[in-house]
């Protein structure tokens, strides 16, 4: 029959299993590792690309006490109240327009004069900042450049050859312009911008490039316009939180 295990030795591998709580200098430490148990499983949420879909998700899914929050220009979430042990906060479903506006107008960066123009074409919406934009730069034709001043606002071109516009060559400075860049329910936001021509080389026609002029404030005014679109085609029963 063999010897039963020591009480001392029991107790010595039962303490080495154990989380124990060590106090040092009034701090109190773990002699193991502690990890939490996995949080409770939720629901994906449905994916939208729409406001017009995400309001009619809300109004045929969603319980009056939902939290709409409007993320950014281009993401908003409806979110739940806090709830469970972990106190996890469930998102039922979230609008992303980022598919449908693209990557947008590169900015900053110069561009080929027949790229420029069919980019702010196909990018920007119809105003007649815009107009006076694709006037100046479509009207460029190849010849040589006479002189060309540059005083930080306004560029001009006289010409008698060189790459010129066909009349007078000033450049507006700086141009509001609203390009696509929020869901397409709400009014695109204006902002300022810097237009550039650049000399592409020796009877070359120029390079085109529009430089972001606003700081960014233009992210707030689409934030603003989309909570706007919200408050307007939901009940008062739902917080929008921007």
């Amino acid at each position: 029959m063999s010897e039963l295990i020591p009480s001392d030795a029991v107790k010595a591998i039962q303490e080495s299993v154990e989380t124990q709580v060590v106090m040092v200098d009034d701090h109190g430490y773990l002699t193991r590792p502690v990890h939490l148990p996995p949080k409770e499983p939720v629901c994906s949420p449905v994916a939208l690309h729409t406001l017009t879909g995400l309001v009619d998700f809300i109004e045929s899914s969603v319980e009056g006490d939902a939290i709409i929050h409007v993320v950014n220009h281009y993401h908003v979430e409806v979110i739940g109240q806090v709830q469970g042990r972990y106190q996890q906060r469930p998102i039922y479903a979230a609008a992303n327009c980022k598919d449908i506006i693209g990557n947008g107008f590169t900015f900053g960066q110069y561009q080929s004069l027949e790229q420029f123009v069919v980019n702010v074409q196909a990018q920007f919406v119809d105003t007649e900042q815009r107009a006076t934009v694709l006037r100046v730069v479509g009207n460029i034709r190849q010849e040589q450049v006479k002189t060309s001043t540059d005083d930080g606002v306004t560029q001009q071109v006289v010409t008698s050859a060189g790459i010129a516009r066909v009349g007078n060559a000033e450049v507006p400075n700086p141009v509001a312009l609203k390009p696509y860049r929020t869901f397409p329910e709400v009014e695109q936001p204006e902002s300022n911008f810097v237009l550039r021509l650049k000399q592409a080389g020796k009877d070359e026609l120029p390079l085109c490039a529009l430089f972001e002029a606003d700081g960014g404030a233009w992210k707030l005014g689409a934030i603003a316009k989309i909570k706007t679109f919200l408050d307007e085609n939901l009940n008062d029963s739902f917080t929008i939180v921007a």
